[in-house]
């Protein structure tokens, strides 16, 4: 599958994108949270996107995470 043709789906709470991440941060935290999130956690992820590529609903959620940090500036 290309990744235009990926259709994203609720999230299924499976908590692949917290296992994986190398920072040791809950994208998901930061996905259901977006507008709370403190800068020094969003500070804390690498933005390396494994999130994105181990999560089955193909939430984008490193976009998520960048545009939290472009709220803060």
């Amino acid at each position: 599958n290309k990744k235009d043709e990926l259709v994203t789906a609720n999230c299924i709470n499976c908590g692949l994108c917290k296992v994986y991440c190398p920072a040791g941060i809950n994208p998901k935290y930061i996905y259901e949270n977006r507008m709370n999130v403190s800068q020094e956690y969003l500070d804390k992820c690498l933005k390396c996107g494994l999130c994105n590529y181990v999560c089955p609903s193909y939430i984008d959620l490193k976009c998520v995470i960048e545009a939290g940090e472009k709220d803060e500036d």
